[in-house]
C-alpha cells in the first residue's frame, strides 16, 4: 500500500516547516520513500503545483512522470462513485459540492479507493461543517485509509537531522 500526499501538504511543507532552503532532508525522504514505491501523488496534484510558478513546481516538475500517477479506468469508475457521493449528499451546500470538484480532492480519494492507498493531508475531519467537503470525510465514506504528512514520516522511521 502506497501513500499518496495531497497538495495542501507540499505547499505547507514549503511555506513553513519543510523549505527548501531550510529542510532539504525532507524532500530527499520524500524521493527516497518514492523510489522505495511507498510514496507518490497524482497527477492533478501536480497540475496545482505548477500553478506555483516557484521552487515547488520546479520541484513537482523534475520528478518526472512516475511520481505523479495518471488517471486510469479504475480511478475514473473510482471518481464516478465520490462525485455521485458528494452530489448526492445533503450535508453539504452547493458551492462546497462545486469547489470540491473543481481541485484534486475528488481525483486523490479516487485513485485512493481505486489501488488502496492511504491519502496524505493536512486536513482534519470535520461533520460539522456544510461549507466544504474535506479529504477525510469523503475517505471515511468510501473506506479509505487517511493520515497527516507527520504520521506518515513517524510511520516510516523518517529521521531529519543534521
Amino acid at each position: 500500500m502506497a501513500y499518496l500526499v495531497d497538495t495542501s501538504c507540499f505547499i505547507q511543507a514549503k511555506n513553513t516547516w519543510y523549505a527548501f532552503d531550510i529542510c532539504p532532508g525532507f524532500w530527499d525522504w520524500i524521493d527516497l520513500e518514492h523510489g522505495r514505491e511507498n510514496v507518490f501523488s497524482i497527477s492533478r496534484v501536480k497540475t496545482e503545483l505548477l500553478v506555483g510558478e516557484d521552487d515547488l513546481s520546479a520541484w513537482a516538475v523534475a520528478r518526472g512522470g512516475n511520481f505523479f500517477l495518471p488517471d486510469d479506468p479504475d480511478v475514473i469508475a473510482s471518481y464516478n462513485s465520490v462525485v455521485a457521493w458528494a452530489n448526492g449528499s445533503t450535508q453539504f451546500t452547493p458551492t462546497a459540492k462545486s469547489e470540491f470538484m473543481r481541485v484534486a480532492d475528488p481525483w486523490i480519494v479516487a485513485h485512493a479507493l481505486a489501488h488502496r492507498h492511504t491519502v496524505v493531508s493536512h486536513e482534519v475531519l470535520d461533520n460539522n461543517i456544510r461549507a466544504r467537503i474535506k479529504i477525510p470525510n469523503a475517505c471515511v465514506q468510501f473506506d479509505v485509509p487517511h493520515v497527516n504528512l507527520f504520521e506518515l514520516l513517524r510511520a516510516h522511521g523518517a529521521r531529519l537531522i543534521i
